[in-house]
Formats: structure tokens, C-alpha cells, sequence
């Protein structure tokens, strides 16, 4: 007996989601190509312009300290091209959960597939909508400040500051932010829920293999025919994984290689604080009275242990700690 369960359900919401932020190829799209076209190019232009605001302000030390984006804004280009360019290995994925080889054959592995689905589900809306609040909270705090200015940092060869063009550029802003932002949210669940539903996959195979008996029984079968089933279930969800492997290996790679740029910008700004101590000795202490010279020795004894944050309190988050665990 073959139950039938919809594991595209799984994947509905973020579809849509993929569908609204251009990285869906429909078999006839003259309009959606062009909105997918228009899309790439207002993100090259986006990413130029941080690239430029950092380049031009490096020397300053409040901007250098937002290199940090440019990995992360990069990293969402690069997925977008290259998400694009493999999304015939995702729709062969979706293919796959349509046979009936993947489909229940008792209640027990209904239960299973059906858990998968809500547990896709959950995921997907959990981090969109925890997502969507940090770039909410993002967008706001620049308008909390006395100087007003877009979120993030941004170059343009005028002065955007100018009543009426200043709401125009905030919103265009505030809209590329989000756009960024489910780029991530999208790629990023979808590969989630394909390791939620290769996990299901094989819990319901292993359901099968431990009950094969029964299971003959039930559909009136021998035992060897269930384990050919078995055999052609397991291919095709080996052939699943490796369509997905396939489909984000440039994805994960890029991810990876940021990922570690990330956090070398991160211990870039952290170390800063080390430059405290030498900042004391540049300055005009030699004139001062005895009483700041006293207080200042003080102060440099403090500026002796640079500010570092540690991870569960254990170990510290530092240059020397992320050379070590590249060198293991």
C-alpha cells in the first residue's frame, strides 16, 4: 500500500520567496528575464557604490572598520549568478520527490514525511521572519541618530542629503537591504529543507528495511521484490544529494571563503583596541602634571589586556585562537 504525501509542500513558501527575488527560471519568461536582468544590474551598482564609499573613506578609521560588508554584500551576488546558473539540478531534486519510489508505504512514514513538511515549514518562516525584523531594526536605527543617513554605507556622486532625495535614496536602500537579505534567506533555507528531506528520506528507508517482511506481507509481495524497492529508493536519493551537492558547490565554497573573510574583518576591528596603549605614548604626556602622569600609568596597565570576546566563556575570539584552529 503507497500513500501519497506532497513533498513539494515543503518547499512552497520558499518558491514563492525564490519567485519574488528573481531566482526562478520559468520555461517562457521574457518578462521575468528582464526583471531578473534589471535586478543583477542594480545589484552590481549597489555593490560598486559600498565598494567605493569604503575605498574612498579607508583611510578613515570609523569607515575602515565596515569592511566587513563588502564580504557579505559580494557573497549575495556571487549566490544569486550562481544559484541562477544551477537551478536545473534544484528543479531535478523536486523531480525525485514526485516519484512514487520516495512515497510512504504505512502510516508510520506518512507520520514521518508529514513532520518533515512542518518542520520545512518552520525553518523557512522562522528565519524569514527573524530576517525580516533584523532589517527592519536596521533600516530604522540610522533615523534614531542626529545625523540622518541611510542604512548602511553607500557612494553616490551627489549630495543625497537634500530634502525629498534624501526619502528616495533611504527607501532604495532600506529596499536593497531586504532584497539582500532574502537572497540569503532563500538559498540558504532551500538547502536546509533538502537536508530535512534527505534525513526523512532514510528514516522512512530504514522503516521499510527493518520491517520488510511486514511490508510484503502488506502489498502482497516478496521480500526480494521490497528490497529492490529498497535498492532504487536509495539510489534516488543518493542521486538527490548529489544533485544538491552539485547544485550549491560553488554556493558553499563561496560561502566558506567569506565566511573566514568575515571573520578576518571582524578580528581587524576587534585588534584596534590594542593601538589604546601606543595612542597614550603619542601623546603629550611629558608636560602634564604628576598627578596625570600617575593616573595615565594607571590606565596603560588597564589598556595592557585588549578588549577580547570570548565564546561560551571558554576560549577567546581572537587573531591567535583562528590562526590555531586553521593550522589543526
Amino acid at each position: 500500500m503507497v500513500l501519497q504525501v506532497d513533498l513539494l509542500q515543503a518547499f512552497k513558501p520558499n518558491m514563492l520567496l525564490l519567485k519574488m527575488v528573481g531566482l526562478w527560471n520559468f520555461d517562457k519568461e521574457f518578462f521575468f528575464k528582464f526583471y531578473k536582468y534589471f535586478i543583477t544590474c542594480i545589484m552590481v551598482v549597489d555593490h560598486s557604490s559600498i565598494v567605493a564609499f569604503i575605498v574612498a573613506h579607508i583611510r578613515k578609521i570609523e569607515e575602515a572598520e565596515h569592511l566587513y560588508i563588502i564580504p557579505a554584500f559580494t557573497e549575495s551576488l556571487i549566490k544569486t549568478i550562481m544559484f541562477r546558473k544551477n537551478f536545473g539540478k534544484i528543479k531535478e531534486t523536486w523531480e525525485i520527490l514526485q516519484r512514487h519510489e520516495v512515497q510512504p508505504k504505512n502510516e508510520n512514514q506518512k507520520k514521518i514525511l508529514e513532520n518533515s513538511i512542518i518542520l520545512s515549514r518552520v525553518v523557512h518562516y522562522g528565519f524569514t521572519i527573524l530576517v525580516f525584523f533584523l532589517c527592519v531594526t536596521t533600516a530604522l536605527l540610522p533615523l534614531l541618530t542626529v545625523e540622518k543617513n541611510p542604512p548602511g554605507n553607500l557612494w553616490l556622486p551627489f549630495d543625497y542629503h537634500i530634502p525629498g532625495l534624501f526619502e528616495l535614496v533611504y527607501v532604495y536602500v532600506t529596499i536593497m537591504l531586504m532584497y539582500y537579505a532574502n537572497v540569503n534567506v532563500s538559498t540558504d533555507v532551500l538547502f536546509s529543507i533538502s537536508m530535512i528531506q534527505i534525513g526523512a528520506q532514510c528514516d522512512i528507508l530504514y522503516d521499510t528495511l527493518r520491517n520488510i517482511d511486514e511490508t510484503a506481507r502488506a502489498e502482497n509481495k516478496s521480500m526480494n521484490e521490497i528490497l529492490f524497492q529498497c535498492v532504487e529508493h536509495y539510489r534516488l536519493i543518493s542521486k538527490y544529494a548529489q544533485l544538491i551537492a552539485a547544485a550549491y558547490k560553488e554556493i558553499m565554497m563561496v560561502q566558506f571563503v567569506f565566511s573566514v573573510l568575515l571573520i578576518c574583518a571582524t578580528l581587524y576591528a576587534q585588534s584596534l583596541s590594542e593601538r589604546l596603549l601606543y595612542a597614550t605614548f603619542e601623546s603629550k604626556w611629558y608636560s602634564t602634571s604628576t598627578t596625570f602622569k600617575q593616573n595615565l600609568m594607571i590606565f596603560m596597565q588597564q589598556l595592557q589586556n585588549p578588549i577580547v570576546i570570548y565564546a561560551w566563556n571558554i576560549f577567546p575570539i581572537n587573531l591567535e585562537v583562528f590562526k590555531g584552529f586553521c593550522l589543526t
